[in-house]
């Protein structure tokens, strides 16, 4: 064979093994999405860290995936459907942008929902919910797992143990105005016009959930914060305690529903 005859063939050997890696790269699986996959993302959820852009770029969220996931659920609670407060869009997305890459490298497919609620079946809750929801004929793979919830040590009742519908409507009301209104927040708003400001907006938005019938027009939400937060968790506990008294036939099976301090998050993955 002559020289220009090797060189061909060798030419199109090589065609032939580059071609074959390049179809290679570009079929290359994505992780695969085995039987314990959506145990492996609860893991990483609360083993990995990340850092998120927050408030556009004033500041920055460090921790793990579940961590600032359970920051995002807490920011969105509602109460009978009035949100409680007015959380950053962008800072939403950014957190869901990181647990969506973590749950991702784990499961090509994956749905990440966390949720927190003073009491099973509570009418204030908060919810995120990262990816979408499998379909009906996907074989689906699912994990659970609690974390704390990010509430100031004062609004976590020690026990569950609560000796009755009461104690367990104002702890759940202690959690709720802990969200809206924080000490810290009220601290800061005795100087601070910007923060009395967000404090008064947010108790503005609990007075309206509860039927804006806590704050009178002669006592405006401004005039003393301190009292007015109070008259709200009040009212709040009231409607609370009437609502355990409803759903639970003795105060301990509503104890035993208290999820005040808890961040349930639940996570799916599957495959076609």
């Amino acid at each position: 064979m002559s020289a220009r005859g090797q060189s061909t063939v060798v030419d199109v050997a090589l065609a032939l093994v580059l071609v074959s890696a390049a179809v290679g790269l570009l079929t290359a699986p994505s992780p695969a999405t085995t039987d314990d996959a959506a145990d492996e993302v609860a893991a990483a959820l609360q083993t990995s860290t990340v850092t998120v852009s927050a408030d556009g770029g004033n500041r920055t969220l460090h921790g793990t995936p579940a961590q600032l996931l359970a920051r995002a659920t807490v920011d969105r609670a509602r109460f009978e459907g009035t949100a409680l407060r007015r959380p950053d869009p962008a800072t939403r997305r950014a957190v869901e942008r990181a647990v969506a890459r973590v749950a991702r490298h784990r499961a090509a497919r994956a749905q990440v929902i966390a949720r927190w609620q003073p009491y099973s079946g509570a009418p204030a809750a908060g919810r995120v919910v990262v990816g979408g929801t499998p379909p009906a004929s996907a074989t689906v793979d699912a994990a659970a797992t609690t974390i704390p919830a990010p509430l100031p040590s004062g609004a976590v009742p020690p026990t569950r143990a609560a000796p009755g519908y009461d104690a367990l409507g104002s702890a759940a009301a202690e959690s709720v105005v802990a969200v809206v209104a924080p000490q810290s927040l009220l601290r800061r708003a005795r100087y601070d016009e910007r923060a009395r400001t967000r404090l008064v907006e947010r108790l503005r938005r609990l007075d309206r959930a509860l039927g804006g019938r806590t704050v009178a027009p002669d006592r405006p939400a401004s005039a003393n914060l301190t009292a007015t937060r109070e008259r709200l968790r009040g009212a709040l506990a009231a409607r609370f305690a009437a609502d355990l008294r409803e759903r639970f036939a003795s105060p301990d099976r509503a104890a035993r529903a208290v999820t005040v301090g808890e961040i349930r998050i639940v996570i799916r993955t599957w495959s076609p």
